[in-house]
């Protein structure tokens, strides 16, 4: 098995019922905490999901569907470098949409 990992930039409540839909899971409890922390507090959030495929390169997460709420995804190596990007943001005062052009490319990415 396979596990792929893409981080999720949006604002206000995150979708959760996304997570269902894409068989996806926050990639540490510090995700999971940041998805409930949507629910209190409506300003912009990046969170890195998972998922398992027995594909060693994943077909694709549903980009259109998560635009459809109002988010962006970018695929990433592992949940280590949403938190580099998160400090990063954080030190050049730059927004977290902003950010997303330090992580690498991914095929789902938006051109």
């Amino acid at each position: 098995m396979h596990t792929h990992t893409i981080v999720v930039v949006g604002c206000g409540q995150f979708p959760v019922d996304m997570l269902r839909f894409e068989q996806a899971w926050p990639a540490s409890q510090a995700e999971a905490n940041r998805i409930a922390d949507t629910f209190h507090h409506h300003e912009d959030w990046m969170i890195a999901l998972s998922r398992t495929s027995t594909r060693k390169h994943e077909p694709g997460w549903t980009q259109k569907r998560w635009q459809s709420f109002g988010c962006r995804i970018q695929g990433i190596v592992s949940h280590n470098d949403a938190d580099r990007l998160r400090q990063t943001c954080k030190a050049n005062k730059i927004g977290l949409v902003a950010g997303l052009s330090i992580l690498p490319a991914h095929a789902c990415a938006p051109a």
